[in-house]
């Protein structure tokens, strides 16, 4: 039996072409693919803004500004353990540097300068990929690193809270 042929929407331009970009906007992952770009741009956008807007004070708090209000601690492992985990000091770290202070940054967590540029690199990137889905349909597809970059960036939170908590850094 044979099976019977899709065709692609029916259009009066001589190229096709309105019948390609109708075909590629109607497609599923299309879709999902703006949802994602869309959602981790925000994100982004979000950190940034927060990171240059609250405040790290006496080296162990984040504060709101405007109402002065210190955020709670979060650290579930700190909290149970009463020490630091892989993880602390990330958000003081953003922090300090959304608002230009690298070595404080560097204190209160290495790690996190390198993940706080790979948040920044995600602001040009998404757009770039929004745009190109608009623009074509299609986003651009960039090597599988992603898997290893978290790899790589685990392994540096591990390392370095070992660093911190034998060697006191």
């Amino acid at each position: 039996m044979n099976e019977p042929e899709i065709l692609p929407p029916e259009t009066d331009s001589a190229s096709g072409e309105d019948a390609v970009v109708a075909l590629q906007s109607s497609t599923p992952g299309r879709t999902t693919d703006v949802l994602v770009h869309s959602g981790l741009l925000i994100v982004a956008l979000g950190v940034v803004i927060l990171a240059c807007t609250l405040r790290v004070e006496n080296n162990t708090l984040v504060v709101i500004p405007g109402i002065n209000q210190p955020l709670p601690e979060l650290c579930t492992f700190r909290r149970m353990f009463n020490m630091d985990c892989p993880g602390c000091g990330l958000t003081r770290c953003f922090i300090s540097l959304g608002h230009g202070k690298v070595i404080s940054a560097m204190r209160f967590n290495p790690a996190g300068i390198l993940l706080f540029g790979i948040v920044l690199f995600q602001i040009p990137y998404r757009t770039t990929q929004l745009w190109r889905i608009h623009a074509t349909g299609i986003p651009l597809r960039l090597p599988d690193y992603y898997l290893w970059i978290l790899m790589g960036f685990s392994i540096l939170l591990v390392i370095q809270w070992i660093v911190r908590t034998v060697i006191g850094f």
